[in-house]
């Protein structure tokens, strides 16, 4: 897109290569990657890296972002939206917590709902999970304040831990974000992989 062009040239002052395909480039980045990776292997793990590219590689520092807002879904309103908690390019590990109001007089538990996604509306983001806090305590006020604590790792795994901050009562969860297949769905796919042949 000639707007991202453009906005490279801003931020760096120079001009972008836009010589290669975007396919060539993706690939160029995995063999990069790879390369890190190798270049970080134990000599004696059987991955053979010339000494020169050991070298140059060893040194780069790769910086893990969040390819998606992390947000919690909330009522506003009466409306289901995505409160952000953890915008996306966000380098990770990141935590972040906020405090949420309960709704009504006397509620018995709270859902905390996990919404992957840029969306202002909950509906329009990916559910990653939802842990409770259930039974709290009787005649608890309306707007009374529980706390919401969002980390997310490197790895992918999500740590969400609410609490009820009048009774002290504490929902914990880890999710993880799915890569959109299925087991079975994977195991499939790579038997129809396996069953092709090349002539």
């Amino acid at each position: 897109m000639p707007m991202t062009v453009k906005m490279l040239e801003e931020l760096s002052g120079k001009i972008p290569e836009n010589t290669l395909a975007v396919s060539e480039i993706v690939a160029r980045g995995a063999a990069i990657h790879a390369g890190i990776v190798a270049s970080r292997a134990p000599c004696d793990a059987g991955i053979k890296v010339d000494d020169s590219v050991r070298e140059a590689l060893g040194d780069v520092v790769e910086i893990h972002v969040n390819a998606h807002s992390l947000g919690i879904e909330v009522k506003h309103n009466g409306e289901r939206i995505n409160d952000v908690l953890i915008p996306k390019n966000t380098q990770l590990p990141k935590a972040a917590s906020r405090i949420y109001r309960t709704v009504v007089e006397n509620q018995q538990k709270v859902r905390v709902k996990v919404l992957q996604g840029e969306a202002h509306q909950a509906d329009a983001c990916i559910s990653i999970g939802e842990c409770w806090i259930d039974k709290l305590a009787p005649g608890l006020p309306k707007a009374s304040p529980i706390q919401v604590r969002c980390n997310c790792g490197s790895d992918g795994l999500i740590d969400v831990m609410a609490l009820d901050m009048t009774s002290g009562k504490m929902a914990r969860a880890q999710l993880h974000r799915s890569s959109g297949l299925s087991d079975e769905e994977i195991a499939r796919e790579a038997a129809w992989l396996r069953s092709i042949t090349v002539q």
